[in-house]
């Protein structure tokens, strides 16, 4: 299938417990692309795990990699990136990534985001903190005016992972 953007690329956004990274793998499975999760990049980038990233070296030194890997990616055809919850908060990453692929922002009420973050077999760095729901509730209040700047947004509460890529297909369908 090809897209709008010349390298048939779509960004997945949204906050942790969106389902980026499950939905991203069935996408791309489902239009024969190649799938790509930032986080899980970046944890073999730097070889530690997300909470010793952000523990060790900050959030500055892991978002300023994150912005090189979106411009790497941006130079691939046929992908779907799974974005961390982060990614797309920087104006030039989002830029780079908006100017060369699809966004799609992948919504759900932060209650229930918290409460898949929460019960996620993830290293979840943001999450083990004290006073993490007001925490992570706050973080997404921030964040949600970027992910809601997406070319597409598509809920995904009670919606099976199927459906939701399914949804997602028939939008991509649309901006040939």
């Amino acid at each position: 299938m090809a897209i709008k953007r010349k390298n048939n690329l779509v960004f997945l956004t949204g906050y942790m417990g969106a389902g980026k990274s499950t939905i991203g793998k069935k996408l791309a499975l489902h239009l024969g692309w190649r799938f790509t999760d930032t986080d899980k990049a970046l944890e073999k980038f730097f070889r530690k795990k997300m909470s010793d990233i952000f523990k060790e070296l900050g959030e500055t030194a892991f978002r300023e990699e994150e912005e090189r890997l979106i411009e790497k990616l941006t130079t691939k055809t046929n992908y779907v990136v799974s974005t961390g919850g982060g990614t797309l908060t920087r104006t030039e990453t989002f830029y780079t990534a908006q100017r060369m692929g699809l966004l799609v922002y992948l919504k759900a009420p932060v209650e229930v985001l918290f409460e898949r973050a929460v019960f996620s077999q993830k290293d979840r760095p943001l999450i083990n903190v004290p006073d993490a729901e007001e925490k992570f509730k706050k973080r997404f209040a921030i964040r949600e005016p970027y992910y809601n700047r997406a070319d597409y947004i598509v809920e995904t509460t009670d919606r099976a992972s199927e459906e939701v890529v399914e949804d997602i297909t028939a939008w991509l369908q649309q901006q040939v």
